[in-house]
C-alpha cells in the first residue's frame, strides 16, 4: 500500500496473491478488487467446495477451514501511482493499471491499462489519454480556477489533480512543487 491512497467506503480488496496500489491513488466506494477466481473453473471442483463449506459450518469450522485453493487461478494485481479508480469499478487477477491511469465508474478492467489512459465500460476498454487538456479543463471547456483553488498551474503540472466542480473540493495528489 502506497502513500496518500484514499480507499472509498464499501470497496473490497479480497487477495488470496498479491494487491499492490502505488502512491497517490484514489479507489472510489463501492470498488472490488479481486486477484482470484475463488472457485475451480470445473464444475467438480466447485461441488467440492459446497460440500466442504457446509461440512465446516455444521462441525463449527470456519467455511474456508480446509478449502483447496490448487484448484484455484489467482494472479496480483497492480496499481500504479496517481491511479483514479472510478465508483463501482471491479478489478479482475493479473491486471496493472498504470501511472495517472484513470477508470470510469462501474468498469469491469479484465486486461491492463496502460500509463495515462482514461479507460471505461465492460468490459473495459481504453478511450482515450489523460492529456495536458484534463489540467486545465475540469469538464469540456470550464477551466478551473486556480486562483480561486490558491493554487497555480505551474506548481501543480506534475500532480494528479480531481476537481469536483458541483461540491467545489479539489483534490491534488502526487505534487512534487
Amino acid at each position: 500500500m502506497g502513500d496518500r491512497v484514499h480507499i472509498g467506503g464499501g470497496t473490497q480488496l479480497i487477495s488470496r496473491n498479491q494487491i499492490s496500489i502505488g502512491n497517490d491513488v484514489i479507489i472510489a466506494w463501492n470498488c472490488t478488487i479481486y486477484d482470484h477466481n475463488s472457485h475451480s473453473t470445473h464444475s467438480a471442483g466447485r461441488s467440492m467446495d459446497v460440500t466442504r463449506e457446509h461440512t465446516n459450518l455444521k462441525e463449527g469450522r470456519p467455511v474456508l477451514f480446509d478449502k483447496d485453493w490448487s484448484v484455484v487461478r489467482d494472479a496480483p494485481i497492480i496499481i500504479g501511482d496517481k491511479a483514479w479508480i472510478g465508483f463501482g469499478v471491479t478489478i479482475l487477477k493479473g491486471v496493472t493499471i498504470g501511472e495517472g491511469a484513470v477508470i470510469g465508474a462501474g468498469s469491469v478492467v479484465t486486461k491492463d491499462i496502460p500509463a495515462n489512459k482514461v479507460a471505461v465500460g465492460n468490459p473495459c476498454h481504453i478511450l482515450r489519454d489523460v492529456s495536458e487538456h484534463d489540467k486545465i479543463y475540469y469538464y469540456k471547456d470550464r477551466k478551473i480556477d486556480y486562483d480561486a483553488l490558491g493554487l497555480s498551474y505551474e506548481t501543480t503540472k506534475d500532480c494528479a489533480i480531481f476537481y469536483n466542480a458541483y461540491a467545489g473540493i479539489l483534490f491534488q495528489v502526487g505534487c512534487t512543487g
